[in-house]
């Protein structure tokens, strides 16, 4: 039989491994699980608040959204290219006067239009900074003059019926006349060459003769005809006479007017030094079938 004191020291014992026992069991529950050991699904991983770093990067990003795009400058011709540019806008110019003058059908003054359209196209690349730079701004507004004629030729407006008059001017009379259904009636003065020279009237007020020339696409006026008219050459075209190629300055006149038949704002060429008589064309023409008599041409509304 065990004493009391052995059996007090036997308790104390007990108690004191209880205390441990239990002081290991808390630490073991206090103890975090290692991260392999926690299934990757138990705890989905929190979202990180946007940096500093982010926050400024994304900053300029929209500031660059509201400022508007800016146009890129247009490059500016070197002065080699913008010479360049100025000879091939007079080479079109040419090129356009040099098919008016013979241009009939619709297709030629398309052609004629394209030339111009072209010339003023290279004359505006032109940079001011070039030496050409000031005599294409003088050039671009005739040649725009040009093209608005062409344009017109290429679709003319149809002519407008005619009021019936009764001509009481005789045969035998300078003075045109107007016939039924719009016929007009010009008196041949005299003939060259067996063909007939007629009065037309310039700008509504001033008269002089010229010959129906049927077989010439345009009008050409002489030289003395363009000082009392005051023509001003706005270009110039190259054309095949009896005696070689030459050249030919091309001016505006107002109007151009047989009887009551009148064109107006017509382009015409003016002729070389030695020529005398002028001649009216088909841009005069247009619109009417020509009938030559004995004594008068017929100008019919086709």
């Amino acid at each position: 039989m065990k004493s009391p004191h052995a059996r007090a020291a036997i308790i104390l014992l007990s108690s004191t491994l209880a205390l441990v026992s239990f002081g290991c069991s808390q630490d073991n529950a206090a103890t975090p699980q290692s991260p392999s050991a926690t299934p990757v699904s138990a705890s989905p991983p929190a979202k990180k608040p946007p940096t500093a770093s982010a926050k400024q990067v994304s900053k300029p990003a929209s500031t660059k959204s509201k400022s508007p795009a800016k146009t890129p400058s247009k490059p500016q011709l070197s002065p080699q290219a913008a010479a360049d540019a100025y000879v091939r806008a007079i080479d079109s110019a040419e090129s356009a006067s040099s098919i008016s003058l013979s241009a009939q059908s619709k297709e030629d003054w398309q052609l004629v239009i394209s030339s111009w359209q072209q010339a003023i196209a290279f004359m505006k690349t032109i940079p001011a900074s070039s030496p050409y730079h000031a005599i294409a701004k003088t050039k671009i507004p005739q040649y725009q003059r040009n093209l608005t004629y062409a344009q017109n030729k290429a679709n003319p407006p149809k002519p407008k019926p005619q009021p019936v008059v009764v001509a009481k001017a005789p045969i035998g009379s300078s003075k045109p006349r107007l016939l039924r259904n719009g016929v007009y009636q010009a008196p041949i003065k005299r003939r060259e060459g067996g063909t007939p020279v007629i009065d037309v009237t310039f700008d509504g007020n001033r008269t002089f003769e010229m010959i129906v020339d049927t077989g010439a696409s345009g009008t050409l006026i002489t030289r003395r005809m363009a000082a009392a008219l005051r023509v001003v050459p706005v270009s110039s075209a190259k054309a095949q006479t009896p005696n070689g190629v030459a050249e030919f300055p091309l001016g505006y006149v107002k109007s151009i007017g047989v009887g009551g038949a009148i064109k107006k704002n017509v382009l015409v060429a003016i002729a070389l030094p030695d020529m005398e008589v002028g001649l009216l064309g088909h841009d005069f023409f247009e619109g009417y079938d020509i009938t030559i008599k004995r004594n008068v041409v017929e100008f019919r509304p086709n």
